[in-house]
Parts: structure tokens; sequence; C-alpha cells
């Protein structure tokens, strides 16, 4: 990471790579053109094994989408949210929010999750995850909660207009291994969707910012959060 710092606080090229949707419009690298290797920065929430001179930022591009019944641990929600990601080779320091039903946000197990995760945790109306297409779901959810799914259309709603379905319904099982206590789902926001900047000048003063703020040991990944030693924007 030492590379990118050194790049952006003195104003040296630096080569973005990463999916189009997360890249400043027209823009593939930061700075003026010049020969030679460039320092790499990858702009992406997919989880990377980086070489040298390469460092990631992770965009705030995911949402995950909760469904809990009574009485889940925060530990099993977590745990779930964890596996989930990592199994679709996705980090965990994307997540913008979690997200699940008005009648389930007050779940203790779901609270617990959120400030174990230190993320939001936003809920909407069953009538309005009930309109959300999702591929799987289940008329035991609709009986129980309003509406037929809830992980699945509670991270698409969270993930705004355009947004797609990565990771369908996972599930957590109880203790006794017989019945699912927490679901999982995740949706990636629509390219920028207003989370990272379009203009390379902006795009630039944002990772600045990020390396000379505060949060600035987080940024290198060194804080509790997470630990994968990623740099994110957040």
């Amino acid at each position: 990471m030492a590379c990118v710092a050194r790049a952006l606080l003195d104003g040296l090229p630096l080569e973005l790579r990463g999916p189009a949707a997360w890249l400043p419009q027209g823009s593939s690298h930061l700075g003026a053109a010049a020969s030679g290797p460039r320092t790499a920065l990858w702009v992406t929430d997919e989880i990377l094994a980086l070489g040298p001179g390469e460092a990631v930022l992770r965009p705030p591009s995911l949402s995950v989408g909760i469904g809990a019944g009574r009485g889940v641990s925060g530990a099993d929600v977590v745990g779930l949210v964890e596996r989930t990601l990592a199994e679709a080779g996705l980090s965990v320091r994307c997540v913008a929010e979690l997200a699940t039903v008005d009648a389930k946000v007050g779940e203790p197990g779901l609270l617990a999750a959120a400030d174990r995760l230190e993320l939001p945790l936003s809920s909407y109306p069953a009538h309005v995850l009930a309109a959300v297409e999702v591929p799987n779901s289940s008329n035991v959810t609709r009986a129980a909660t309003g509406t037929p799914s809830v992980a699945e259309a509670a991270a698409m709603t969270a993930a705004g207009d355009g947004a797609r379905l990565v990771v369908p319904k996972a599930k957590s099982r109880a203790g006794d291994g017989t019945s699912p206590m927490a679901t999982a789902a995740v949706a990636r926001v629509r390219a920028y969707g207003g989370r990272m900047p379009q203009d390379p000048a902006r795009y630039a003063s944002l990772l600045r910012r990020i390396l000379e703020g505060p949060r600035a040991g987080a940024a290198y990944g060194n804080g509790a959060r997470h630990g994968d030693g990623d740099a994110y924007a957040g």
C-alpha cells in the first residue's frame, strides 16, 4: 500500500484496474502518462491476490439482505454474512449496509450483528419487499412476515434501482441442525449509483482524503474492523 500512497501524495501516475462501473468515466489512470511500470490500484469488491506494486480500494458496492428467525443470535448472523461473502469471493469491506423487513428490524440478533460488523441496518415494509422479483420465494416466509422474500428482496431494495442479485439466499441453521435461523443474500449496486465520484479529479481527491484523513489506518487495512489488509472507501 505504501507505493499507492506515495504515488497519490506525490502526484505520480496511478493505474486504475477493475470493473468499469467503479472507475472514473473515460479514465484508466490518474495523473500524466509515464514510461515504465505503474503503481496499480484495483477498485473492486472481489477478493484478489495482489502482486508487487498493487493495492485494492474497496467501493461500498454491496448490500446484504437478512432474514432472521426469532431468537437468532448475533454470532449466527455474522457467521452467515461472512461465510456467504467469502464463498462468493466478495470482500466484507464492500458491504454498505444490512437490510431486512420492518417486522424484524428490532430482532436483538440482527442489531448485535450490525453492531459487530459496524454496518447500518435498514428495513423496509413487507409490501415493498413483496413487490420485488426474486428467484427464491417462500410461502412460509410470506405467512410469517407478509412478504415471500426477505433476504433477497431486502438486498435488492437496499442496493437501489438497477441492482443485481449476485448471491442468492443462503441459510444458517439452528444449533440442533433442524430449522433455518437466518438467511442472507447479496446484491450489487448499479454502476456508480452516487457512491463513488465519476470525475477523475474528484476520484483522486477522494483517495488522498482516505490516505491523509483520520481513518487512514483503516484505509490501509490496519484497523480491527475486518483485518483483510485492503484499502477501502467508506
